[in-house]
């Protein structure tokens, strides 16, 4: 009888350790682990040469890119075990954060250009981030607060919703087009557009 109850806990306990990954997507997840895998292939194919021929470590953009990826995976689990009400209050702060870090980059002593668009920070270690990205995060996550917050008569955002959801856009796309950064921007742009018709 011990036994029995022994292994019913222990089926219980698994059970409950492996629920921690029963909400991802499969093929999602799977897809992006494909390209990752893929753009690990393409960055050691187009650097290794270059770097054998100049007598430098062919493998440093491989190795870069791989402790790169570690730390995306690390940061993109992590977010997974953040409660949404959290990340909701504290989108305003991530929000002002990336426009602050949008900002620095347009100093020329702060910022770095990479591909003709100023639109980096330089870290130690060789490390650069993109505030960009955290400005992308803060207006998907803010425009999807703002048009959720409907009135439970009108199932439909209002139109001073949505001119909210276009000001929290405007602002970062603004300094990101002063980069300039077309790519980023043609992102963003498709997204607000995406998630305001979506949204009926």
């Amino acid at each position: 009888m011990s036994s029995q109850f022994s292994l019913r806990t222990r089926r219980n306990e698994f059970g409950q350790r492996r629920g921690l990954f029963t909400g991802f997507d499969h093929w999602l997840s799977g897809a992006v682990i494909g390209l990752l895998g893929l753009g690990v292939a393409l960055v050691y194919a187009s650097t290794r040469q270059w770097f054998a021929s100049n007598g430098l470590d062919p493998q440093y953009y491989l190795k870069r890119h791989i402790v790169n990826i570690i730390i995306g995976l690390l940061l993109a689990f992590g977010t997974t075990l953040i409660d949404y009400r959290l990340l909701r209050a504290y989108t305003p702060i991530v929000w002002g954060v990336g426009v602050i870090g949008l900002i620095i980059v347009l100093i020329p002593a702060l910022g770095s250009t990479v591909n003709g668009a100023r639109a980096w920070i330089s870290l130690p270690g060789g490390f650069q981030i993109q505030p960009a990205e955290l400005a992308k995060i803060s207006i998907i996550v803010g425009i999807a607060m703002i048009l959720a917050e409907k009135n439970d008569h009108n199932s439909y955002p209002s139109n001073t919703d949505v001119m909210k959801a276009l000001l929290v856009a405007a602002v970062p796309m603004l300094l990101i087009v002063s980069q300039p950064d077309l790519g980023t921007t043609i992102i963003i742009s498709a997204s607000v557009v995406t998630m305001i018709a979506v949204s009926g």
